[in-house]
């Protein structure tokens, strides 16, 4: 999932920026066309930029969208069941390995008692 993640905020990066150039370009076009409207002057053939303002929104719309995706996606994939299960196990082991150490522990009586002075009688302390 990370790497689909990364490619997706890649492309949808690159595409929101191909997408403000086809804006700046698109804005040119309709100034030019503003320009030659209000000068009134026919010698230039200018077609009408109309479809390439909605090539550019549609090209913004899916850019969005894939940037979202990117961002919305997990860092990391969901583990599967065997790596829960050896997660579990390797849980189990450590709890019996450490109740194991605790009792040979009480046993020998090193749980961090004085054991001196529980073997003296109770006049000497």
């Amino acid at each position: 999932m990370k790497i689909i993640k990364n490619i997706l905020l890649v492309l949808g990066l690159l595409a929101i920026i191909a997408v403000g150039v086809m804006a700046f370009f698109n804005w040119q076009d309709i100034r030019n066309l503003y320009f030659v409207g209000t000068a009134n002057q026919s010698s230039t053939r200018l077609e009408n930029p109309n479809t390439e303002i909605l090539i550019t929104l549609g090209a913004g719309m899916l850019a969005g969208v894939i940037l979202g995706m990117g961002i919305a996606f997990p860092r990391r994939r969901k583990p599967s069941q065997k790596d829960l299960d050896e997660m579990v196990q390797k849980g189990i082991k450590a709890h019996d390995e450490a109740q194991t150490a605790r009792t040979i522990a009480s046993a020998t009586g090193s749980a961090g008692w004085n054991t001196e002075a529980a073997e003296q009688p109770q006049e000497q302390r």
